[in-house]
């Protein structure tokens, strides 16, 4: 998890928070919104490469599309949840996108 950091900071860069993910659904359920969860490293495979999905998303493995109807015809190289709570007031939302990188 990753807390967003004071003004002044870069967005993401090094502000983070070990906590089991329960609590931070806790927390962010009761509206904490300076925490969210931020892109999972991927483990390495055996054969090489990395794994499609990282903790906590591959414990959901056998519920998810691996190909979700809305990638069309696109074959996701690596899935990641972010989640987190914002104040609208702040003006900070990301909707559902996919980042060319």
């Amino acid at each position: 998890e990753e807390r967003r950091c004071p003004e002044g900071r870069a967005f993401g860069r090094g502000c983070k928070v070990e906590m089991r993910f329960g609590e931070l659904v806790d927390r962010i359920e009761g509206g904490e919104t300076r925490l969210y969860l931020t892109t999972q490293e991927l483990p390495l495979l055996s054969g090489g490469g990395e794994a499609l999905l990282a903790p906590p998303l591959s414990a959901l493995r056998e519920k998810l599309p691996l190909r979700p109807r809305l990638a069309g015809s696109l074959c996701p190289q690596s899935l990641n949840l972010w989640y987190g709570r914002t104040d609208l007031r702040e003006g900070t939302t990301s909707g559902l996108h996919h980042d060319h990188h």
